[in-house]
């Protein structure tokens, strides 16, 4: 068997101390995937990239299907904020962008990517229904595809927790959009773990929060340990 996993910072293992001071999409033999496939005696594949949008776990994940293995088990770990993307500039840059709605000063770079983008900048609904499009595309993507695959969230998500108060805030033509859209569905709560990687550890291992807001080995094993390879492993029985 083999863990696949994908996801941002937390899954990355950003900053844990092997790769404390390496470039940014390093990813850390401590990191919660590779510690749970030990746990397992599993291989592992961690596709994680700090900063990482909902758009590009997408891209990613598609992209990797052009090369999983039949074992495979694919795990997802999403972030919540719905306003992190990843913008190619006219010169052909990557950058990513994080709370576009603030045109506070932070480079030329970063002045001019968001400059280029305001054309679509239409406030949290445009995030928001991009959001909603990109996770039903990958449950459907994946259950298409017949791979095994959980999926769990940082922490509290308002787009997954409250759909009916944000669809009550967007254009009757957009929340009937994404309604038809979450009906074509498999339903996610099957392949969802129901517990949020940061929330649970600021809640049982609270010390494993380093300065930079995210967490240390301990917490890295802890969740690996105790929550995905015992959910893993349940899920092959």
């Amino acid at each position: 068997m083999r863990l696949v996993a994908f996801g941002s910072s937390h899954t990355t293992g950003y900053k844990l101390n092997d790769i404390a001071d390496a470039k940014v999409d390093q990813i850390s033999a401590y990191a919660y995937p590779s510690v749970a496939a030990r746990t397992l005696g599993w291989e592992c594949a961690n596709y994680g990239r700090t900063g990482n949008s909902i758009d590009q776990i997408y891209t990613d994940v598609f992209g990797y299907l052009s090369e999983c293995q039949e074992d495979d088990f694919i795990v997802i770990h999403l972030p919540v904020n719905p306003v992190w993307f990843r913008l190619i500039t006219a010169d052909n840059s990557s950058v990513n962008i994080v709370k576009p709605e603030t045109l506070d000063y932070k480079g030329r770079i970063y002045r001019d990517a968001l400059h280029s983008y305001l054309g679509i900048l239409t406030g949290d609904n445009h995030f928001n229904r991009t959001w909603y499009i990109y996770f039903y595309s990958l449950i459907n993507l994946l259950h298409s595809r017949n791979k095994k695959f959980v999926w769990f969230f940082d922490s509290y998500s308002v787009l997954w927790e409250e759909f009916e108060e944000v669809m009550s805030k967007m254009p009757p033509s957009v929340a009937m959009e994404i309604r038809k859209v979450k009906l074509a569905s498999p339903d996610p709560s099957l392949t969802h773990i129901d517990l949020k990687f940061a929330d649970h550890l600021c809640w049982h291992l609270p010390k494993s929060l380093k300065p930079c807001g995210h967490h240390d080995e301990e917490g890295h094993r802890f969740w690996a340990e105790q929550v995905l390879a015992p959910n893993l492993k349940a899920r092959l029985t």
